[in-house]
């Protein structure tokens, strides 16, 4: 989560894409195609109150 970058008041989800993450081979020889995928996973505290306090981190 990133707290820098609030939505609504609220931390927003950061995803990065560095060099060669989004590029998979193409149908040609030498040929590349993009790709981005996202991963949504949501947590609240409540999801973390049965937990050890540093399982949270």
């Amino acid at each position: 989560m990133d707290y820098s970058h609030l939505f609504q008041g609220r931390p927003s989800y950061r995803f990065e894409l560095k060099q060669d993450d989004n590029t998979l081979e193409g149908y040609a020889k030498g040929e590349t195609k993009g790709r981005a995928e996202l991963s949504y996973c949501y947590a609240v505290t409540d999801d973390f109150q049965n937990l050890p306090k540093d399982e949270y981190a």
